[in-house]
């Protein structure tokens, strides 16, 4: 069954001017409690709006919006906040009809039938004082559906022709089995006198969400910034693994990778490429190798680079790589493997460390270390390639201690 959504709108009234730059349309840094008109459809439904002065993006907070939907239609149930401007007051976006509408949203709590709920944003237009107001209509399915840190909601501001019912690739007049009134079935970009943002849930299912917004804003693509929407880091025997992604990248020629270790400075260590100017969510990956570093705390940042040599920085994530008071052998990874693994150890202090590997009768197969190694984490790749299947098993002495562990060669 197609989704239906609970309202959650809020009417755009800012004086928008003919601009090729970003325009912000609300950073909800004050209440609306009392220029929004509320709507619960159906009784038992519930909205409730509240200031939240944890900000996000510029400016001082952000809004949040708590919706109880009821069960009421089998065509689905909303709860709306409308902000309706007077004709003379109309908004003119002729020259911005292909900019995009860019949100800031974070789901607090989830639906619990996220099959059944969305997300939509409605603009109502009017051609004369008193007139009728004509609603055109975007939706999103997936909007809502987990519980999210802030994300960047990305909807085209253009009239979408094809298709009978409302979807993200931009906006159509709200079907006529909607019932909705009507004037000339044209969207007219200098008339809009109506903004809201919208959830709904259908199917006949009660259902609630909550829903955080921020900085409400319009641009061409040409002005998306490289929005970084995650950054981590993961360490893995002596690698640390980095992700992050985007949810928009305009003029991006890419990350430089930074570096510092304990009370150190941040270095350059590498550059990963950007993929120029683009709508779509890109996530990358950079593997660093710190076999060989002598460092307790690793912190990494990114440096992105425009292709005009700007460059912002992103905030810090931090690895411990601290060492342990004892010496350690780790289980071969992976185990079993064909035709290569890596056998992590640690030395507490400096030592020489002995690496053997043997086969199950006992006998030596090959020194995988033999020499004076500093106090730190090592990892030893071993390629089994020339030997034959089965059961071998690896030893390190270091000082007055010694540990072996039981691998599988399978081919």
């Amino acid at each position: 069954m197609k989704k239906v959504i609970t309202f959650l709108s809020f009417l755009l009234v800012a004086a928008f001017i003919n601009t090729q730059a970003q325009t912000m349309i609300d950073n909800f840094d004050n209440s609306v409690r009392d220029t929004v008109y509320f709507t619960n459809m159906e009784s038992t439904s519930a909205l409730t709006i509240a200031d939240n002065h944890t900000n996000f993006k510029e400016g001082t907070g952000s809004i949040d919006f708590n919706a109880k939907i009821a069960n009421i239609h089998s065509w689905g149930t909303f709860c709306s906040i409308i902000h309706n401007v007077p004709f003379t007051k109309a908004v003119n976006w002729t020259s911005s009809k292909n900019d995009t509408l860019y949100l800031w949203l974070k789901v607090r709590s989830a639906p619990a039938n996220a099959a059944n709920m969305f997300f939509r944003i409605q603009i109502g237009d009017q051609l004369t004082t008193g007139g009728t107001i004509e609603e055109y209509i975007y939706e999103n399915a997936t909007a809502l559906d987990v519980v999210r840190d802030w994300f960047l909601v990305k909807v085209p501001f253009n009239e979408r022709v094809a298709g009978p019912n409302p979807d993200s690739t931009g906006f159509i007049l709200a079907p006529t089995s909607w019932s909705m009134p009507k004037n000339n079935s044209v969207f007219d970009f200098d008339k809009i006198v109506q903004f809201s943002l919208i959830a709904v849930t259908g199917g006949g299912i009660a259902d609630s969400v909550k829903v955080s917004f921020d900085n409400f804003y319009r641009g061409p693509l040409s002005n998306v910034p490289v929005e970084l929407t995650f950054f981590s880091a993961k360490k893995v025997n002596n690698s640390v693994y980095l992700t992050w992604s985007t949810a928009t990248e305009a003029n991006n020629r890419g990350f430089e990778v930074e570096r510092k270790l304990d009370n150190g400075f941040f270095e350059s260590i590498d550059f990963v490429n950007g993929v120029g100017s683009t709508l779509k969510t890109q996530t990358y990956n950079f593997k660093d190798d710190i076999n060989n570093v002598r460092a307790s705390k690793i912190e990494y940042r990114l440096k992105q680079y425009d292709f005009n040599g700007s460059f912002n920085y992103s905030s810090t994530v931090l690895v411990d790589n601290s060492i342990s008071a004892s010496f350690e052998l780790s289980q071969n990874y992976p185990n079993p493997f064909n035709p290569s693994t890596v056998i992590s150890y640690q030395v507490p202090t400096d030592s020489k460390v002995t690496l053997k590997l043997f086969n199950i009768l006992g006998n030596e197969v090959s020194t995988l270390v033999n020499e004076v190694k500093a106090a730190g984490k090592y990892d030893v790749n071993f390629n089994a390639s020339k030997l034959t299947s089965g059961i071998y098993f690896y030893t390190i002495t270091a000082g007055n201690f010694s540990a072996t562990k039981k691998m599988a060669l399978v081919k």
